[in-house]
């Protein structure tokens, strides 16, 4: 299983270096093919820091629906994580998701409603 992370950030620079450190930290690097980070012109240094880790950029200015879509469509794997920036991944985490994964079943954890149009 390889997949691909998508974050969408704006001025997320006070959390988005403890949730890019949690994901090397937390998830297999054999597992995560890339880390998109999907940018509404920040100003305070995260995409900085976002490249400091490695991370692909993309910016988006619309609506946070559109920023995950470009992100989405930037992806290279069918198996794609949403994580937003402000979100640490916690020691565990990927030993107990993995074992619920299989082929029949998405997981989705949070809910955005966007009502703007991308």
């Amino acid at each position: 299983m390889i997949f691909d992370i998508i974050i969408p950030t704006w001025n997320s620079s006070p959390e988005i270096e403890a949730c890019l450190s949690s994901i090397i930290d937390n998830i297999p690097g054999s597992v995560i093919d890339d880390i998109i980070v999907v940018d509404r012109e920040s100003s305070d240094g995260t995409i900085d820091i976002a490249h400091e880790y490695g991370c692909h950029i993309l910016n988006d200015t619309i609506s946070l629906g559109s920023a995950r879509m470009k992100g989405w469509d930037a992806a290279k794997n069918d198996i794609i994580l949403f994580i937003d920036s402000d979100i640490i991944i916690p020691y565990d985490w990927y030993n107990s998701m993995y074992d619920k994964w299989n082929d029949d079943v998405g997981m989705s954890f949070g809910r955005t409603i966007d009502t703007n149009k991308y």
